[in-house]
């Protein structure tokens, strides 16, 4: 006698559904440690996938790709899945990096911190002062930035008044601005970067949607790459040098291009010089547009409050 699946209704044979995939008995035992066993049987499942994943796409140039272009796709995360948990990742601490601007050493803040307290007890009126002081303060560069903002606005020479802008205190309000709206290009130039390989590569006999789960992997290393090293570089005693960025990149896209792809050593070398050259100058033009949109028409950076 066949089962009937409780979720689509199909006759089953297994402890599966050939239809919708759910187990057979899924709901029927409602015991806490039936529950608890499910939660940790997917928790390891999706641990293992992961780290799996990771452990290619960092180490194994390309390899991802090839797996998934073989049809091995179950044995690891899927590429849309990786893209947007990097992409999260890269983006979060892209916004925590460009609000982070307290370079004083730690040994410092406690010098300081010594030195106020020390005030406090010799002048029990010292609080009060430099609460008024910070009130004071804070109201002097508000006038000014409604100011430089108002003159930002109607001047017929508005590079320069947005020089003004940014030495004014509008330069954290651009930076947030901008963090905030750079994840939707870059959405954008995921399929545009996998429409250069395709068509560098449109002789090797793969199809573009081969193109896109290349860029999704490509993006992903890149995106995870640059959150570490955005995070190492707010690591006290770390030397975070710009030169591993503008090697490891590349490095990382000619390997996966030659594990994917197999071109010739011509081809290896002159394709992906091209295809990084190009990208690049997109992307700067790119960043150039959106940082102009955002000094232009996103009228919340110059709102009064």
């Amino acid at each position: 006698m066949q089962a009937v699946c409780r979720n689509c209704g199909n006759r089953v044979c297994g402890p599966y559904c050939d239809r919708c995939g759910q187990y057979l008995f899924t709901g029927q035992n409602r015991r806490l440690s039936e529950l608890t066993y499910r939660a940790v049987e997917n928790m390891i499942s999706l641990d293992n996938k992961l780290l799996v994943s990771l452990k290619y796409l960092f180490f194994r140039p390309g390899k991802l790709t090839v797996e998934y272009m073989n049809g091995r796709v179950v044995s690891y995360v899927h590429p849309s899945k990786l893209f947007w948990f990097s992409s999260l990742i890269f983006f979060f601490v892209l916004i925590g990096w460009a609000n982070f601007d307290d370079d004083t050493p730690a040994d410092a803040r406690q010098e300081v911190a010594a030195m106020v307290e020390s005030e406090k007890q010799a002048d029990p009126a010292y609080v009060q002062r430099q609460q008024e002081q910070s009130v004071a303060s804070e109201e002097e560069e508000l006038a000014e930035l409604k100011q430089s903002a108002e003159q930002f606005e109607k001047s017929p020479k508005p590079w320069k008044n947005f020089k003004e802008f940014m030495k004014s205190g509008g330069g954290q309000a651009v930076r947030d601005a901008f963090s905030k709206k750079a994840p939707y290009a870059m959405f954008l130039l995921v399929p545009f970067f996998a429409l250069l390989i395709f068509l560098f590569f449109y002789r090797r006999g793969r199809f573009y949607v081969d193109s896109v789960i290349f860029s999704l992997h490509f993006h992903t290393f890149t995106f995870l790459f640059l959150a570490t090293f955005l995070l190492a570089s707010q690591i006290q005693g770390v030397a975070v040098h710009i030169q591993w960025t503008l090697w490891a990149i590349p490095a990382y896209l000619l390997v996966s291009l030659w594990r994917v792809y197999r071109p010739r050593v011509w081809g290896l070398i002159w394709k992906p010089f091209f295809i990084w050259l190009i990208y690049l100058t997109v992307i700067l033009a790119v960043a150039l547009i959106l940082l102009i949109l955002v000094a232009y028409w996103d009228h919340s950076i110059f709102a009064s409050g």
